[in-house]
């Protein structure tokens, strides 16, 4: 009888050997019950393609790798959704609260700002604070990245940022939490200049100006190049600096009292071999813990970024330039290592890979295809060279060219472009970025995108 039950058993195995056994996996939403305060959602998974999806009796529509994305409206209060594939089902509850919406008079927005009686002088907390040119804690609204105590003087708040005043009539804001509290209610002496000086290296210029202590500052991004330095007393000094070459990165720091204004030199571009002693670093988003954006058939958008990174690494090498990477494996490496990692390497170009997704609200079925991005005007060519190789080579969408204050792009001496390659939530971008002959295309795009942005510049 044992034996017969163990024949029984083996002709089971070979008969179910081989066929794909599927089962209703739901990426997103991520719980069964979930808070979310917008006006719709989606759910996006994987299923059997040859079965019947439907999300409260409506039929979805299921790619033919079984990925599947769909938007859904929110009522406020309460949202009961029942997702089917023949013989599985799931139940979400999405609860969704109703904001009350709060009016401020936009023809006046300073009615909300509250002025001291008597200006206050503070000193920033921890380098890199975000000096900025309006009272709104995100965008590319960043003047300049302030160093731990540089003095400023504030004259009110609003939205829980301090007004800096930098000179008459010329204000910027900076979060509170981001000075210490203990505020100086007399007046300091004004800062001093001691001494102007000027050094190079290989790869930069340094302007030094040497001072009695730490005063705001901010760069304007044009030709000349222009440093505005800001004293207590509400006076303004202007050092320009004329460019004789397209800017190629820079970047502003104090080194104790003494501020530097570091101008990368023009990048020496060869005809025939334009990325030869080119200095690339490749920024693979994500890894380790951090897994990024999941995908339709639950792809970690941290080994897709791997993969294209690797691909591309390649392709740069073998075309001569000087190339490496913030990882080269699965391991968590922090936003403010990445950058550090290129400063340290002197890059020339920094390149961050990742992959797309959508907040709450928007349709994945919608959104497809490529996006670049960058922070600082003198990156805008090399993105926009970028994005054009990815789209007529690879074929995706041109999802547009975006100027968006990213740590990594932002905080790079380097020319620097972030890549978004494709939308691991849309079930038609996930199929491409899972395959290899993609990531190996987006990879050449990406290297002729660089190398046709260095043959558009001055050629030795």
């Amino acid at each position: 009888m044992k034996s017969l039950c163990n024949k029984i058993l083996l002709a089971f195995l070979i008969l179910f050997a081989g066929i794909k056994v599927y089962a209703l996996d739901v990426v997103y939403p991520t719980s069964y019950n979930m808070n979310i305060n917008a006006p719709s959602t989606f759910f996006v998974g994987n299923t059997n393609p040859e079965e019947i999806l439907t999300i409260n009796g409506v039929k979805i529509d299921v790619h033919p790798s079984g990925a599947f994305a769909q938007k859904v409206p929110l009522n406020i209060g309460k949202n009961v959704f029942t997702i089917t594939s023949d013989w599985n089902k799931k139940v979400y509850t999405i609860n969704r609260k109703a904001i009350l919406s709060v009016s401020y008079n936009n023809s006046n927005p300073m009615n909300n700002f509250k002025k001291f009686d008597k200006e206050k002088f503070v000193y920033v907390k921890k380098d890199g604070t975000a000096l900025r040119s309006t009272p709104v804690e995100q965008g590319i609204n960043r003047l300049s990245h302030l160093e731990k105590d540089v003095i400023l003087k504030v004259d009110g708040e609003m939205y829980g940022l301090y007004r800096v005043v930098l000179s008459e009539n010329n204000y910027a804001w900076i979060n509170k939490k981001a000075v210490y509290e203990n505020v100086i209610n007399e007046e300091p002496e004004t800062a001093k200049l001691i001494a102007k000086s000027f050094t190079q290296s290989n790869h930069s210029k340094f302007y030094k100006i040497k001072l009695t202590q730490r005063i705001p500052y901010y760069v304007e991004e044009s030709n000349p190049l222009v440093l505005h330095l800001f004293n207590t007393d509400g006076s303004e000094t202007v050092f320009p600096i004329n460019l004789k070459h397209n800017l190629s990165g820079y970047d502003a720091y104090y080194e104790g009292d003494c501020l530097v204004l570091e101008i990368k030199k023009k990048l020496n571009v060869y005809r025939f071999r334009p990325l030869r002693d080119i200095t690339i670093v490749i920024d693979p988003g994500h890894g380790g813990n951090e897994k990024g954006a999941v995908s339709c058939l639950r792809n970690y958008e941290k080994d897709i970024n791997l993969k294209i990174a690797l691909y591309l690494y390649k392709e740069l090498s073998r075309k001569g330039a000087n190339v490496y990477m913030t990882r080269f494996t699965d391991e968590f490496v922090s936003l403010n290592d990445r950058v550090k990692f290129s400063n340290e390497k002197n890059a020339d170009i920094f390149i961050s890979i990742h992959a797309n997704s959508l907040p709450d609200g928007k349709d994945p079925m919608k959104e497809r295809g490529t996006s670049v991005y960058y922070y600082y005007n003198e990156s805008k060519p090399l993105a926009e060279s970028i994005l054009n190789n990815i789209v007529n080579k690879v074929h995706t969408n041109n999802d547009g060219l975006y100027q968006r204050s990213f740590a990594v792009v932002r905080n790079s001496r380097a020319l620097s472009v972030l890549v978004e390659t494709a939308y691991v939530i849309n079930p038609y971008d996930n199929i491409l970025l899972i395959n290899e002959k993609f990531q190996k295309n987006c990879a050449k795009a990406i290297s002729n995108g660089v190398i046709e942005y260095l043959k558009s510049i001055q050629i030795n």
